[in-house]
């Protein structure tokens, strides 16, 4: 009966934990806008330090963290330059399609024109 049992509340537990980390992204304003995504990474950049800290005086360590770095993070600045740089990326490929294909046209064009398929001069045709 244990054994039938223990899968359903390993899933239970998943689904729990999965369904708290959602609730507390949604409820913080993470799933919004970017604009409320930025709000709310300035407000988890100002709790975390003190957190840490009172977790530290708790289990007794004394120790001195070390400061954190300034982070300059925009989640809308970095989208738009994620996304031209894709664009830019895709830009350059497709040209270097159409370059090698005008280079592979050309290069037929003239062995065609000077050899048929058995290595014969070509008879000019004029249309």
């Amino acid at each position: 009966m244990a054994a039938k049992i223990l899968p359903v509340v390993k899933l239970a537990t998943k689904v729990t934990i999965a369904g708290g980390a959602l609730y507390v992204a949604y409820d913080s304003g993470l799933l919004g806008s970017s604009e409320q995504g930025s709000e709310a990474l300035g407000k988890a950049k100002a709790a975390i330090p003190p957190a840490i800290e009172e977790w530290m005086k708790y289990f007794g360590l004394e120790a001195q963290l070390p400061t954190l770095p300034k982070i300059e993070f925009s989640p809308l600045q970095t989208w738009n330059l994620e996304c031209g740089g894709r664009f830019q990326l895709f830009q350059k490929l497709q040209q270097k399609r159409l370059n090698t294909q005008i280079r592979d046209c050309n290069i037929s064009k003239i062995s065609a024109s000077k050899e048929d398929h058995y290595g014969q001069p070509a008879i000019q045709q004029s249309f």
